[in-house]
């Protein structure tokens, strides 16, 4: 750490990870608390289709105050840990939600969709967005399901210490 970071080391914590996208992530969050998540989404079609990582910094505003102002100053630890490496940032777009009702498949589809070009061969509509992220969903819970079929038929299946399963695209720290 640089000098200036190292008086300041704080111990985040992983509260949630699963491959449920939005709606499994919205289970872990709280108006009243400050927590970021990453979420991978699939956008395009075909040889189109492209892989954006998005940080979600849920920054609920019934948290009193102070917590808040504490939470959010952690802002680049949060970025740092969640990054890949440190030599660069790593999240196609940042977004910043605030209420649970912004928490929402096609919320966040709509705000990703302003930063991102969506190259798709036919007619573009947002209900063909969300059609797409359902469909990306569902095609990774049976990928998911595939290799956890496969790691019991071969005796490889391994647990965490806490006796969790680890499949990650979305995870949220406080």
């Amino acid at each position: 750490l640089p000098p200036s970071d190292r008086c300041r080391a704080v111990e985040l914590e992983v509260v949630g990870a699963g491959g449920g996208g939005v709606e499994e992530l919205a289970k872990y969050l709280s108006d009243a608390e400050v927590l970021w998540a990453m979420l991978r989404f699939e956008l395009g079609s075909g040889s189109f289709m492209r892989t954006k990582v998005v940080l979600v910094h849920f920054n609920g505003e019934d948290c009193p105050a102070v917590k808040r102002a504490r939470s959010n100053s952690l802002i680049n630890e949060v970025k740092n840990a969640l990054r890949s490496s440190n030599d660069g940032d790593n999240f196609h777009a940042c977004i910043e939600l605030k209420r649970m009702d912004e928490v929402t498949a096609e919320n966040v589809l709509a705000i990703v969709s302003e930063y991102f070009i969506i190259d798709h061969v036919g007619e573009f509509s947002s209900a063909w967005s969300i059609k797409e992220y359902y469909n990306q969903l569902a095609s990774e819970r049976r990928a998911a399901e595939e290799r956890e079929r496969g790691k019991i038929e071969d005796g490889t299946e391994q647990e965490g210490k806490d006796g969790s399963k680890n499949e990650n695209s979305s995870s949220c720290l406080p």
